[in-house]
């Protein structure tokens, strides 16, 4: 299958599948090549705007439909939507953040995709949780209830590690 892979049936697999992200080892089962077959045609896949490389290891095809949410959800786990995202979402906050916020138990970082900034937030491991999961394009998203992202906010804003949010609209 190595000499066989074409880009119309990489997309074809893929949508077949309903697979909008992926990593290198996804797509090197998917497609039953050896790890260097699978860099190689990612690299070349990239390279012909044919892949789109989110981040080291994450990639999705050019123009397919994936979610901010998706992106988020996969960019850096574990790690669920939640905070001023959330809360701007449900119509708790009046205006819209900068930022795609989820949070996480790994060390707080940022992402830039396509120009938009997702950012990560850590909360310790017992507080992690509760996250609703929803469907958006029949891929599971993980999210926060409105009452899990105020009580998130509220814990990060008493340790100053948050400001203050205009209530609701």
């Amino acid at each position: 299958m190595y000499t066989l892979l074409k880009s119309h049936f990489v997309q074809s697999e893929l949508e077949k599948r309903n697979i909008g992200i992926f990593t290198p080892l996804e797509f090197q089962i998917i497609f039953n090549l050896n790890q260097g077959q699978a860099k190689h045609f990612l690299s070349v896949f990239v390279k012909q705007n044919f892949l789109i490389r989110l981040k080291r290891g994450l990639y999705t095809l050019s123009g397919a439909n994936i979610s901010e949410q998706e992106i988020a959800n996969r960019l850096y786990q574990p790690s669920y939507l939640s905070l001023e995202y959330v809360l701007h979402q449900k119509g708790e906050l009046s205006e819209a953040p900068y930022e795609i916020t989820s949070v996480t138990i790994k060390p707080t970082r940022k992402f830039e995709v396509s120009g938009k900034v997702f950012s990560y937030t850590t909360i310790q491991k017992f507080q992690y949780g509760g996250y609703l999961v929803e469907k958006i394009n029949g891929r599971p998203i993980l999210i926060a209830s409105v009452s899990k992202a105020k009580q998130e906010y509220e814990y990060l804003r008493s340790l100053g590690r948050r400001g203050n949010y205009v209530g609701s609209r």
